[in-house]
């Protein structure tokens, strides 16, 4: 058996939807599958089910819905596969515990739990630089809930519900990829500097110059360690220019700064139609570590345009 809670509430078991009743019984089981395994007591049921004071009735009507939500669990056994003898299933319980009521669920069978394990999984893997598996993981949790829709009646409120509509606003911003041009700088002083102080002062101006012209080109610095900085170039539809030839007048730009007023070496490396990730312009590790290679091969002083699928082309 299946509980839907993020775009319907229901139950099916092989593909075929139980009978629930009215909007009560929806509200009900939706809060108790949020918190599946955990005994929610009739006050807070109360709460989460009545936006104001509840009626005088409103407990006999709890016991109610819970009574008519156990035929509907019940007749799980009406829908067993085809060939299959019928027999009850045991997926999920509903028990009157205590003070309370509780939904015993494999949290797997609950597409809310299911998503926020994946969820968390996936932004765990990308923090974690997993760059190839969070993606994967991401997208296996918004096929669970694969449209934006907005809870109604009582469960707008609860705030389970409001933690998993902002999980997933987070989940489609890190997944709104796209592609770009990505460029690596490198940059190299051909003079002497008279103690650490000045040399420190000398970079840091340097770093100033060059987050400017990448500015003005409308890229996104996203990394700076040490002489190289790593940058984006969106393609951006509001942008007539491509990001490879935004990345280029950059480069352009930060060598012909570099070179005549603080004689340094700057070696530009262009790597276009890369996917970065959208919501944070971030430049997957694996394609830094590509860029690295490349910009080692890299004739110091030029810009180059690196692809993996084609011959590069250099230019002086």
């Amino acid at each position: 058996m299946l509980v839907h809670t993020l775009e319907s509430v229901g139950l099916t078991v092989s593909g075929a939807s139980l009978p629930l009743g009215g909007p009560k019984h929806r509200a009900l089981l939706h809060y108790l599958a949020l918190r599946a395994n955990t005994v929610v007591s009739v006050d807070e049921l109360l709460a989460a089910l009545w936006d104001g004071p509840p009626p005088r009735t409103a407990r006999k009507m709890v016991q109610n819905v819970v009574s008519e939500l156990r035929t509907g669990i019940a007749a799980q056994e009406w829908y067993a596969p085809e060939g299959a003898r019928p027999r009850r299933l045991s997926q999920v319980v509903l028990l009157t515990h205590g003070p309370g009521y509780v939904l015993r669920v494999d949290p797997d069978e609950v597409d809310a739990l299911a998503f926020d394990r994946l969820g968390h999984d996936g932004m765990a893997l990308l923090e974690a630089g997993a760059e190839a598996e969070a993606p994967h993981t991401l997208r296996a949790a918004l096929a669970l809930w694969p449209h934006a829709t907005p809870a109604h009646g009582p469960a707008a409120r609860w705030p389970e519900r409001r933690r998993l509509e902002r999980l997933r606003e987070q989940l489609v911003r890190h997944l709104a990829a796209g592609a770009g041009t990505v460029l690596l700088l490198s940059t190299e002083s051909r003079r002497g500097l008279a103690d650490a102080g000045t040399a420190f002062g000398h970079e840091m101006r340097l770093a100033e110059e060059i987050r400017a012209q990448i500015d003005h080109q409308q890229g996104t610095v996203c990394t700076e360690f040490g002489s190289l900085r790593v940058a984006v170039f969106p393609e951006d539809p509001t942008t007539a220019r491509p990001g490879l030839e935004r990345a280029r007048a950059a480069a352009d730009a930060v060598r012909a700064t570099l070179s005549a007023e603080r004689r340094t070496t700057v070696t530009a490396l262009l790597m276009p139609d890369r996917v970065i990730h959208g919501g944070r312009r971030r430049v997957p590790a694996a394609v830094v570590d590509e860029g690295l290679a490349a910009l080692a091969a890299t004739a110091p002083g030029t810009t180059r345009v690196h692809t993996s699928a084609a011959p590069a082309e250099t230019a002086a």
